[in-house]
């Protein structure tokens, strides 16, 4: 897989001029999410010998754009123009990424600190915040405390900030087992419902989430992706 790292203005989305740019997400809070992030994840582009267009996770590098960044990550399609490629890698704001020496870098810290970020339906009670701290933020308590590696200040970085509707804290999560998403999944549809609607988790919208899962339930081995 060759990849690259280049000015997100060079790329042209890959959306349809009517289409919902952002889709299941919401476009206000997936850009306080994005804006946390000391990287965004990498896009998918197409080189074509006059453009540069996206194919897959469009609203990174719409979010890339929006804040400004400097660069974003792309997978680059195999079906691109080679001499486009070659071309494009001439510029002096675009470079080739070794990117099985960054996976090799990136697994050197396997519990990653990472934002977990929710806005609700209205603003959470003091009884209610409790609640989100006991429940939420303890799941994630018990997850770093099973895990090797444990650090003093973990502890630290769950400390919930709370603005308005929008609750943000750190944890850190292991990166290359996702055993636990499930069952966060499920902690936080039951909040949703027992306490305080949420109405979007990490910029996308909660349904989304919902909808998600149930198609994981219904899908078979063989179609699951």
């Amino acid at each position: 897989m060759d990849v690259i790292e280049l000015d997100p203005r060079l790329v042209v989305p890959g959306v349809l001029p009517d289409e919902d740019a952002y889709g299941t997400y919401v476009r206000d809070d997936f850009l306080y999410y994005c804006g946390l992030l000391p990287r965004l994840p990498a896009i998918s582009v197409r080189v074509e010998a006059d453009r540069v267009v996206s194919t897959a996770r469009h609203v990174y590098l719409l979010a890339a754009q929006e804040l400004g960044r400097a660069s974003i990550r792309a997978a680059v399609d195999p079906t691109s123009d080679p001499r486009a490629v070659r071309r494009l890698l001439e510029q002096q704001n675009v470079r080739s990424v070794d990117w099985h020496a960054e996976d090799t870098k990136e697994r050197t810290e396997p519990y990653p600190l990472q934002p977990y970020v929710f806005v609700f339906e209205r603003e959470l009670s003091p009884r209610e915040r409790s609640k989100f701290e006991e429940r939420v933020i303890g799941f994630f308590v018990r997850l770093a405390s099973g895990r090797s590696a444990g650090t003093g200040q973990q502890a630290d970085t769950m400390v919930p900030q709370y603005e308005g509707a929008r609750v943000t804290f750190w944890a850190r999560v292991p990166l290359y087992d996702e055993s636990w998403y499930g069952p966060s999944l499920a902690v936080l549809r039951a909040f949703s419902h027992e306490v305080v609607r949420i109405v979007s988790f990490r910029g996308r919208k909660w349904e989304a989430y919902d909808l998600s899962a149930a198609n994981r339930r219904q899908s078979t081995p063989e179609t699951r992706t």
